[in-house]
């Protein structure tokens, strides 16, 4: 084997290491791409279902108030009822910084 040939062999043995490396590369590379993929098609699923869950709580929060506003104007009504109730007939005395007046109430 001459020089030139040895030459040549050394080259080529390290073209093979080389390629061997970036093959090995190119699977781990892969192997990553593959694994991130996942993981943003997990997470995409994952904000999709927080946005689900958030847009579910703010119609439930939509509700509880609605109901809690019916509640307290449910609860306003039967007060003034139960007040003008109590003193239907009655006289009352308002009385102001400016003013003093009496007022008959449900006559």
């Amino acid at each position: 084997m001459t020089d030139k040939e040895k030459e040549l062999q050394v080259i080529n043995e390290s073209l093979r290491h080389d390629l061997q490396v970036a093959r090995i590369n190119n699977q781990s590379l892969q192997e990553a791409l593959l694994e991130t993929q996942s993981l943003s098609v997990s997470s995409a699923a994952a904000l999709l279902e927080k946005d689900e869950m958030i847009q579910r709580l703010e119609s439930q929060l939509q509700e509880t108030k609605s109901l809690y506003y019916k509640k307290d104007e449910e609860k306003q009504f039967v007060q003034l009822t139960k007040a003008s109730g109590e003193y239907k007939g009655k006289v009352i005395k308002l009385q102001d910084q400016d003013f003093d007046e009496k007022i008959h109430l449900g006559q």
